[in-house]
């Protein structure tokens, strides 16, 4: 029972100072309610300081602390645990009903450098086709219709070792210059050109004269639309193709009418030269074979041996040899095997073991006082390769024109600061009547295909004439989301880019006419010339691909080899133009790579940027003072987050690109493991950049966990870097289709 009588009376309490007395001290509160009375009590106990060792052993401390961690769904550490979130996620278009938090992107900062060159791969002024002994009625044709009027550096070296006033060859050819420099006119004008003035015509039935080799199905297809073109000149000289993924039945066709060039993949030519009766090598005069060096990456080495083998046997036994001598004496008494590579690497070495005799190296770096630019190196005339390449000291190297920039971006802001480049590079071009091609390298194609949806999410996508009607059909008949769309469509708008701007894939996983169509939709000046075209693609393209008006290129995945990182930056700044090449790095780690490509660049001259330059040119508001631009690119993420959380099709891209681009990451050279580490990454993070808020091995943790079966023995670290590694090189194998 209650025996307050409801009056107030004054309080009185013990007026000694909290620091005066002892610990155990009590404070003694006299009068009023007995329920104000333990208020004030409790309130008195908070304001004190008891000592924080004892209170945190407190039994009911601890109780409190165990609930707190288990529900903290932000962060499992203790630390994070006592913090705030970063960021609230509100209701939105793809939102869930609840609002959730989610980490913030960005968490630190750091700081940054800048100038142009003459070009080093640019023509020759006062030099002309004519002059190096090029016929003058081809060298008029170049310079009228396709606009080549003077010969670059390593075309000037190149062209008269190959044009010679009798047909007595006794060196074969390397030919060895950066990229973008003109190689494939190096060889091709020449080896026409010789065709060309045979007193005797040549027509289909004289016989094959020159195959060209290439590692990929593009520079097979490049190679031959050039020959296209000059061979509008003189008709009588007849050239095809034969390359993976075509149908064999009209290749065969093709080689049956009768041809005198031949460009091909090395799986292709070998599986033809063993089940086509038609196609006789014994008249071989050229064997060209084109970027060696990924040739013999490629594992090509025992299908080349085994076609030269096939080359020499039927020269040999070529009953018509003499009376091919007689009838075109102008032509090279023997085979003459070219070898092309922007690098010189040990695999290239050994491909000259196979292929070439006494070889002389033609070199665009070669001193200008002897010349000829002929690095020669044999005094004895013994034609020992390995003493020719040792003595050769020379490193490749990019273009002296190209800007080379480091973009030092943490790994959460990889998506977001690559959205900001390709914005600043199309808002720079919106003016412009003649638009931009930018191109985008990634590390494997599951990253092409998701970065290709996430930039041309809500575009309008185009596709083959051919497939269009079935398309349409296959639409009407379905009615999944667009965002899910056919994995076949390789071109969109990009309204997330720009109004102006349209998106490309290409990887090797692709059909061979998904990969032509998209190349030439790419490449054709004629074609949205007034548009910034994107291209998403790994590294099928960076070998020997000459893409017109390519101003930007990004390496968004660091390179597995510097080579590679040559390769790459060679499509854009080609023949004197200028260029751009970005190459993404993460701080610290990586940003030590700057250090190992330098002597590959004029003076060493890589500029430093840094991430918030380039986000502040995007998300901040000019007009405002105080312009929040950090969280204007986190909604910017957000909404990226959102709209694969709303579409379970487009979260599974999002998932395997992730788990491919570290499967890829771990296939980084052991010399460049200092600044590519596996074991170094934050996966959490990279996962962040591919839009997930965790990462794939922790989505769906506990799910159907009564199903599930009984666990495997946990694989060793070294174990599964090794599986990883053997599966990304197997897919990079398969990425060029070589078969």
């Amino acid at each position: 029972m209650d025996y307050d009588d409801g009056l107030l009376l004054n309080f009185a309490t013990d007026t000694t100072s909290p620091s005066t007395t002892s610990k155990n001290t009590k404070t003694k509160i006299v009068g009023g309610r007995w329920k104000d009375r333990r208020k004030l009590i409790q309130n008195s106990k908070r304001k004190s300081t008891p000592n924080l060792n004892n209170y945190k052993n407190n039994q009911n401390y601890q109780k409190h602390k165990r609930k707190r961690d288990q529900n903290d769904t932000i962060n499992s550490s203790r630390s994070a645990s006592l913090k705030k979130p970063k960021y609230q996620e509100k209701h939105g278009q793809f939102g869930g009903k609840n609002s959730s938090f989610v980490s913030s992107l960005f968490t630190s900062k750091n700081k940054s450098q800048n100038q142009f060159v003459i070009p080093s791969n640019a023509p020759l002024k006062n030099s002309n086709f004519e002059d190096l002994g090029i016929n003058s009625k081809l060298a008029k044709y170049l310079n009228e219709k396709l606009h080549y009027s003077e010969p670059t550096v390593i075309q000037k070296y190149s062209i008269p070792n190959l044009i010679k006033k009798n047909n007595n060859f006794k060196n074969d050819l390397f030919i060895k210059s950066q990229t973008g420099s003109g190689k494939t006119l190096a060889f091709l004008l020449p080896i026409f050109n010789n065709l060309m003035i045979l007193k005797n015509q040549i027509n289909r039935d004289s016989g094959l004269f020159a195959i060209i080799l290439t590692p990929t199905r593009e520079l097979a297809l490049q190679i031959h639309a050039v020959l296209d073109r000059l061979s509008k000149i003189s008709v009588n000289i007849v050239s095809t193709f034969v390359i993976g993924g075509e149908k064999k039945k009209s290749e065969k066709a093709r080689l049956r009418k009768g041809i005198n060039i031949l460009i091909a993949t090395p799986g292709r030519l070998l599986d033809h030269i063993k089940s086509t009766k038609n196609l006789d090598l014994g008249s071989l005069k050229y064997l060209v074979l084109d970027e060696g060096d990924k040739l013999m990456e490629l594992g090509f080495e025992q299908t080349l041996t085994e076609i030269i083998q096939n080359i020499e046997e039927q020269t040999k036994n070529n009953e018509n040899s003499a009376e091919l001598l007689n009838l075109y004496p102008e032509l090279p008494n023997r085979r003459v095997t070219i070898l092309c590579s922007a690098t010189l690497k040990d695999n290239v070495k050994k491909l000259g073991e196979i292929s070439l005799n006494n070889p002389l190296l033609i070199s665009s770096n070669a001193n200008e006082e002897n010349g000829n630019g002929v690095v020669t190196f044999n005094n004895d005339d013994t034609g020992n390769v390995n003493e020719t390449f040792n003595n050769n000291k020379e490193i490749s190297s990019a273009p002296d024109q190209l800007l080379q920039q480091a973009i030092i971006v943490p790994p959460k802001l990889r998506l977001v600061s690559l959205n900001g480049i390709l914005h600043n590079l199309s808002s720079e071009n919106q003016n412009s009547n003649t638009g931009s091609r930018i191109i985008v390298f990634l590390s494997c194609s599951d990253s092409v295909d998701f970065h290709f949806k996430i930039f041309s999410r809500n575009g309008r996508k185009i596709v083959p004439a051919e497939k269009k009607e079935a398309d349409n059909n296959k639409s009407a008949n379905n009615n999944s989301n667009n965002d899910s769309a056919d994995e076949n469509v390789t071109i969109s708008s990009a309204p997330l880019i720009g109004e102006n701007t349209i998106a490309y894939k290409l990887h090797g996983s692709l059909t061979q006419q998904l990969r032509s169509f998209t190349l030439n939709h790419f490449s054709n000046p004629k074609i949205n010339s007034d548009k910034n075209l994107v291209l998403f693609c790994t590294d099928v393209v960076s070998r020997g691909l000459d893409l017109p008006l390519v101003s930007t290129v990004i390496e968004y995945d660091p390179p597995f080899t510097i080579e590679d990182h040559l390769h790459r930056v060679g499509r854009t700044a080609r023949v004197g133009n200028q260029g751009n090449a970005m190459l993404f790095l993460f701080p610290e780690l990586e940003e030590n790579y700057v250090e190992k490509i330098k002597e590959y660049h004029t003076n060493g001259q890589i500029q430093k940027i840094q991430y918030d330059e380039i986000l502040k040119k995007v998300y901040a508001d000019p007009n405002s003072k105080r312009s929040k631009w950090d969280i204007e690119a986190t909604t910017w993420h957000l909404n990226v987050e959102r709209w694969l959380l709303a579409f379970p099709s487009v979260l599974e891209f999002s998932k395997n690109a992730f788990i491919s681009h570290i499967r890829a990451y771990t296939t980084h050279l052991n010399s460049e493991k200092d600044c590519f580490n596996v074991k170094k990454l934050h996966l959490g993070h990279i996962a962040k950049s591919f839009g997930l808020r965790e990462t794939p091995k922790n989505m769906g943790a506990g799910a159907n966990k009564s199903n599930s079966r009984p666990k495997k023995p946990k694989e060793s670290s070294k174990n599964k870097m090794l599986r990883m590694a053997n599966l990304t090189v197997k897919s990079s194998s398969s990425e060029f289709n070589f078969m």
